[in-house]
């Protein structure tokens, strides 16, 4: 798929002086809620009919209620779903399979039916975030102007994966751009020769929705470019960021950005995005390198998401955002032995934990916009800010994470 494809590539090319050329890896991840996923089912088949009922927590009771329709051969408006508060679903509980395996045993049982994973199923079988390869290729010239961008990446499709899109519609399926996986390949910068293409392949291990999609891989491998390219350029990174900005309030955060750390006595790594082109955060990460693993000491964030309405919900999303930053960027991978989950349980899948979370200061930019939407905003730049600051650190690029395994 090539979403974008302006200008002409080979004429930035001419025109830099400075190029950067390299690859960024993201593993696959899992969602990690602390409360494995439960459902409660009771089929009844009597003189009015058939339906079923369905307790369970879901992001999407809809989707529940379809499947749940199909596994036992009821019309929907026959399904109805009893939707509870959810302990953490981050893409996670779309599908929330525990309830459609429940329906179906109580319909075979004839009795109501509570299904409950343990950790190590919803290791083992919920899907994961897939695995992200790209390669960037960008380039600058002698007024410090970004000339070409080439990006091209690998990833297995999210919205229309196999937890979703049934095997005979998968060649349907196939012909569009997954929008999930191409989340984020877009850079918000103004350049005039860009090209983006990628490639969304299915692969054995089921994927889906996790922590803003596409957003968070692509824009780590987006933003730890921009540093190499300021770096290589000799360039002030926030400077080169906010020199490109093509939309004013994106410029306004890196800009508001710079001033909060402008007396910080010590390297910062820095990153920034346009979340879906609504939301605006740009990000500076302190690290100390000291010990065995990298460590975060203060994150700042500057975020403008429109109109604030409930401003305690929304500085504790981005402290969420935040923290799922810094275990991207240094601690979480899932991974398969065999075809099977290697990755069973938290002694082997390491988020953050509550000595892993550093000082955060946010500030989030009055606006009299309407609502953007704070959601997965501020994840998608974190790591990255974490990772070129590990670089101006100890001068090593990593550009495959997480960076301590």
């Amino acid at each position: 798929h090539t979403p974008i494809n302006e200008g002409a590539i080979n004429d930035g090319k001419a025109a830099a002086i400075v190029h950067v050329e390299a690859r960024y890896d993201t593993p696959m991840y899992a969602h990690a809620a602390m409360e494995p996923r439960a459902g409660v089912a009771d089929f009844k088949s009597n003189a009015n009919g058939k339906s079923c009922e369905i307790w369970t927590g879901s992001q999407d009771p809809w989707l529940v209620r379809s499947a749940a329709a199909r596994a036992v051969g009821l019309s929907e408006p026959d399904v109805i779903v009893h939707n509870s508060r959810i302990g953490g679903a981050f893409g996670g509980r779309l599908l929330c399979q525990a309830s459609i395996e429940a329906a179906w045993l109580s319909k075979s049982a004839g009795v109501p039916v509570k299904v409950q994973w343990s950790r190590e199923e919803e290791f083992a079988y919920n899907y994961v975030g897939p695995q992200f390869s790209t390669r960037i290729a960008a380039g600058v010239d002698d007024t410090g102007r970004i000339t070409y961008w080439h990006h091209q990446m690998v990833g297995a499709p999210i919205l229309t994966s196999s937890t979703f899109v049934p095997r005979h519609l998968y060649w349907a399926a196939d012909l569009v751009a997954d929008p999930g996986t191409q989340r984020g390949t877009e850079v918000p910068y103004q350049i005039a020769n860009k090209k983006i293409e990628f490639s969304d392949v299915r692969v054995p291990m089921p994927t889906g929705a996790w922590r803003g999609l596409g957003a968070a891989p692509n824009t780590f491998a987006v933003e730890v470019a921009m540093d190499e390219l300021a770096e290589r350029a000799g360039l002030d990174p926030l400077s080169l960021r906010s020199k490109h900005a093509d939309d004013p309030r994106l410029q306004q955060v890196i800009e508001r950005l710079r001033a909060l750390v402008a007396n910080v006595d010590q390297p910062l790594g820095f990153a920034a995005t346009a979340y879906k082109g609504v939301t605006f955060v740009a990000i500076a990460a302190a690290v100390d390198v000291s010990g065995a693993r990298p460590k975060v000491k203060r994150l700042w964030c500057v975020h403008d998401c429109g109109r604030v309405i409930a401003e305690d919900r929304v500085l504790a999303q981005i402290e969420g955002n935040l923290v799922w930053g810094i275990g991207m960027a240094l601690s979480e991978r899932f991974a398969l032995a065999n075809g099977l989950a290697a990755t069973d349980n938290f002694h082997n899948y390491r988020p953050p934990r509550m000595d892993n979370v550093p000082e955060m200061i946010i500030e989030l930019l009055e606006s009299d916009l309407p609502p953007s939407g704070a959601g997965e905003a501020a994840f998608a730049p974190c790591a990255a800010a974490i990772v070129n600051a590990v670089y101006h650190h100890t001068g090593q690029r990593h550009r495959a994470l997480p960076v301590a395994t």
